[in-house]
């Protein structure tokens, strides 16, 4: 009924490869902005008019954050970074929330980035 294949699903960074290297830093960082929304602003925003723990908050929001991958082994591998961003959106927030926002997105953008890179290298 259910079968788990450890070799990640890589058809989704092989799609933005097509669209060439200037293409997929657009869809790259459309991809982090819309991320970054839902997983750290919209998730911490919810949690928090239910949650007062900190440490709680974060690790929810991760989770979100490594469910909107999708694709079982990628939820484990983004998890950690899905820790870093929440608790740098957290930090951020405390000065403004557009800050927040941008650095928290920049770090995704980097992180993703890196990834795009290693993965093409890998090919």
């Amino acid at each position: 009924l259910f079968s788990y294949n450890p070799t990640p699903d890589t058809s989704t960074e092989q799609d933005l490869i097509k669209h060439g290297i200037w293409g997929a830093i657009i869809l790259v960082i459309l991809l982090a902005s819309f991320e970054t929304t839902i997983s750290q602003w919209f998730t911490t925003w919810l949690l928090a008019k239910f949650l007062k723990n900190k440490v709680a908050l974060i690790m929810l929001s991760a989770l979100v954050f490594a469910l909107l991958h999708v694709e079982p082994t990628l939820i484990v591998a983004v998890y950690p970074i899905g820790l870093i961003l929440t608790w740098t959106f957290l930090l951020k927030k405390q000065k403004s929330l557009w800050e927040a926002f941008y650095v928290t997105t920049s770090i995704h953008v980097l992180h993703n980035l890196i990834a795009l890179v290693l993965f093409t290298l890998l090919l």
